[in-house]
C-alpha cells in the first residue's frame, strides 16, 4: 500500500511538471537544516529527457548563509543527452518568505560551448502538513549570447518527502535557444545532506 502511494505521488508530481520547470530548484524545505543536515540538496535524475533525446540529470544546492527572508543558495546541475553535456550554475536569494530571484550561467556542448545567462523570478506554492508534495514555480529571462538574443523561460519543480532525507523530485524546464523551443524535464530522487 505504501508503494502504491508513492507511485501515485510521482505520478502527480510528473504530470504537474509536464507545464515545463528548472532542474536545481529546491525549495526551504528541501534545503532545511533540521535533524542535524548541513542545507545542501541533491539529486540524481536516471529520467531525464530533452526536446528529442533521453539523458539524466546530477544536480545539487548549498545554502550559503541565511538572509532576512529565507537563505541564500548556490546550486547547478550537469546533464547529459545524446551525447551533449549540458551544465548550468545559479544563485538564488529569498526576496520575501516564499519568493524571490534567481541568476544563472548555463553552458556546455548543448549551447556551442557559449555561455548563456538567465535570470528567473521563483514561487514556492504552499503545501498542505509537514510532509506534503512541494512545488516551486518559476519565470524570467534567458539571454542567448550567440544569437545575442533575449527569450522567455519557465519552469516547476514538484518535490515529495519520503523518510530519512529522501524525496522524489520532478521538474520541467522550457527553454528556447538556438531559434528552437526546448523542454527539459527530469524524474529522480533529491538526498538533504
Amino acid at each position: 500500500m505504501k508503494f502504491l502511494k508513492h507511485a501515485l505521488v510521482l505520478g502527480a508530481a510528473t504530470v504537474a511538471v509536464s507545464a515545463n520547470a528548472q532542474f536545481g530548484a529546491t525549495s526551504k524545505a528541501d534545503l532545511s537544516t533540521e535533524g542535524g543536515k548541513q542545507g545542501i540538496y541533491g539529486t540524481y535524475s536516471p529520467v531525464a529527457r530533452n526536446s528529442d533525446a533521453n539523458g539524466y540529470v546530477l544536480s545539487f544546492e548549498k545554502i550559503l548563509n541565511e538572509g532576512k527572508n529565507g537563505p541564500n543558495v548556490f546550486g547547478g546541475f550537469y546533464s547529459r543527452f545524446d551525447g551533449a553535456g549540458l551544465y548550468q550554475f545559479h544563485y538564488r536569494t529569498y526576496r520575501s518568505e516564499d519568493s524571490g530571484y534567481q541568476l544563472g550561467m548555463l553552458g556546455g556542448d548543448g549551447f556551442g560551448n557559449k555561455n548563456d545567462f538567465q535570470l528567473m523570478y521563483f514561487k514556492e506554492l504552499p503545501g498542505q502538513g509537514a510532509k506534503s508534495l512541494s512545488i516551486s514555480a518559476m519565470g524570467g529571462l534567458y539571454y542567448e549570447t550567440g544569437a545575442s538574443k533575449f527569450h522567455p523561460t519557465v519552469a516547476v519543480k514538484a518535490s515529495y518527502p519520503l523518510q530519512n532525507g529522501f524525496s522524489l523530485d520532478a521538474t520541467a524546464w522550457y527553454l528556447r535557444n538556438n531559434d528552437s523551443n526546448n523542454t527539459l524535464f527530469s524524474v529522480g530522487v533529491g538526498y538533504r545532506f
